[in-house]
């Protein structure tokens, strides 16, 4: 079986995914930078979450496979949980502590709550509560396709991403068909769901014997850049905003503009490594592996940075351009730091107890990684 942790093209992807969503978020702080005027740069950024969307449903068509054949879709999502979970929990608390030692007043107990339980929150909308964390509401998506695949694995293993593609499919068209007027319909048969779908596809066609040739893998990545390219120069209307996403009304043509060119480059760079070696530098791997970790704290980093540089007078003296650069730069080296130091270890140790715990009811053919 094929394992997506070995993909160096999977890491890369990672890696230029979480820049993007990081330089979307930094130009809202130095909105003054001439890089909010070049063409639609200014939330371009923001289509690095459909590159993870896509990469997700990839990466867990990849590693279920072996979980599917050995009936373990309960040991599957309970490891899906601890990879996603504990970590950003730990992060959301401690950004709650900050806030609270920086004002003397906590968080609003509904943010807190959704936070734990990663509720749906767009059942506020349009008073909409965000959890502590703000780009959490991706998550919560991850967590509805985690939890399909999951379901469709004990309700019939051999059939399990059929089954899953098919409820996403009914759900979405459901959706469409009542104009999103029922929250958690709304939610679980977002529109958004499509991207997931695209890289279970893309998986699917990774795992089979299928070969392209790096001439058309090539090809296929590069059709998908341009047209990714295409709406920086062209625009993509309002669909970088998450509250049209999470209130459903451009959920599906956000998964066309962004999520088809997406899967494009996703399938064309794997299927690219899959027809032979792709060298990838050490920067770009390590950028990858600590995506999770750069996602998760970039927000607070940006902030407490641009606070820094005001206090600073810096606009004086670097131009808002370069502080832009320098900021993306300590925010990654930050969420590079806290990759190593925490999340490596925390899932490590968690890793352990969850296979200790459970590990004499699981196959010996199930993988034991997170």
């Amino acid at each position: 079986m094929a394992n997506s942790n070995k993909l160096n093209t999977i890491q890369f992807l990672r890696a230029i995914a979480v820049l993007l969503v990081v330089h979307c978020h930094a130009i809202d702080f130095w909105n003054n930078s001439k890089q909010t005027h070049f063409f639609y740069l200014e939330n371009f950024g923001a289509v690095g979450v459909d590159i993870f969307f896509v990469i997700s449903g990839f990466v867990i068509t990849i590693i279920s496979y072996q979980y599917a054949k050995e009936k373990g879709g309960f040991y599957f999502f309970l490891k899906r949980i601890v990879r996603v979970v504990p970590v950003y929990w730990l992060f959301s608390f401690f950004v709650v502590v900050i806030d609270y030692l920086h004002s003397g007043n906590l968080h609003d107990k509904n943010s807190i709550l959704k936070t734990i339980l990663f509720i749906p929150f767009p059942s506020d909308y349009p008073i909409i509560v965000s959890p502590i964390l703000s780009q959490g509401w991706t998550l919560s998506f991850e967590l509805v396709f985690y939890s399909v695949v999951s379901m469709a694995m004990l309700a019939g293993a051999k059939r399990y991403l059929q089954i899953t593609v098919l409820f996403f499919l009914a759900l979405v068209c459901i959706n469409v068909f009542t104009k999103n007027q029922y929250v958690y319909i709304n939610f679980a048969g977002s529109g958004i769901m499509l991207e997931f779908l695209m890289g279970v596809l893309t998986g699917a066609v990774f795992l089979s014997g299928f070969y392209f040739s790096k001439t058309v893998s090539v090809i296929i990545f590069m059709t998908g850049i341009a047209g990714l390219l295409a709406t920086l120069f062209f625009g993509f209307g309002s669909i970088s905003q998450a509250r049209f996403t999470l209130n459903g009304h451009l959920a599906v043509y956000r998964s066309i503009l962004w999520g088809l060119p997406s899967a494009m480059l996703v399938a064309g760079f794997v299927m690219r490594e899959k027809a032979g070696p792709v060298k990838i530098q050490p920067v770009w791997i390590g950028i990858g592996n600590a995506s999770y970790s750069i996602y998760l704290t970039h927000n607070f980093f940006l902030q407490s940075i641009y606070l820094r540089f005001t206090k600073w007078d810096t606009q004086k003296k670097v131009p808002p351009d370069v502080q832009l650069l320098i900021a993306m730069a300590i925010v990654v080296a930050g969420g590079y730091i806290f990759y190593r130091l925490l999340e490596k270890p925390l899932l490590g140790w968690l890793g352990k107890y969850v296979r200790k715990g459970i590990g004499r009811r699981a196959s010996p053919g199930i993988p034991g990684q997170i």
